[in-house]
């Protein structure tokens, strides 16, 4: 790993750490609302619109607007970027990549 991506991916696993986020992550696999996550969550519109917004600002969401609302999908192939981050395929493909 070098500079920063410690610190990257240790701000991208204390986002994924909060179970009312991977709850939200879950539910996104279709586009769902902040209303629609209220009901399935029985919280407060404030608190999913907070943790939609971090979940967001990480990449792990994206949003489409749609008249009024906002529609929330969750990010796949950013989760599985983060996993390759982490795999140890990855640390040996940074050595190899370092040799050539």
């Amino acid at each position: 790993m070098n500079g920063a991506e410690p610190n990257t991916l240790a701000y991208e696993f204390r986002v994924l750490a909060d179970p009312t986020r991977l709850r939200i992550l879950d539910l996104c696999r279709e586009p769902a609302t902040v209303s629609s996550l209220v009901d399935q969550l029985g919280l407060a519109q404030s608190t999913v619109s907070h943790h939609v917004k971090v979940l967001l600002d990480a990449g792990f969401v994206s949003s489409e607007r749609s008249g009024t609302w906002s529609h929330y999908c969750a990010e796949p192939a950013r989760l599985r970027e983060l996993a390759a981050m982490i795999s140890p395929d990855a640390e040996a493909a940074n050595e190899e990549g370092a040799r050539s």
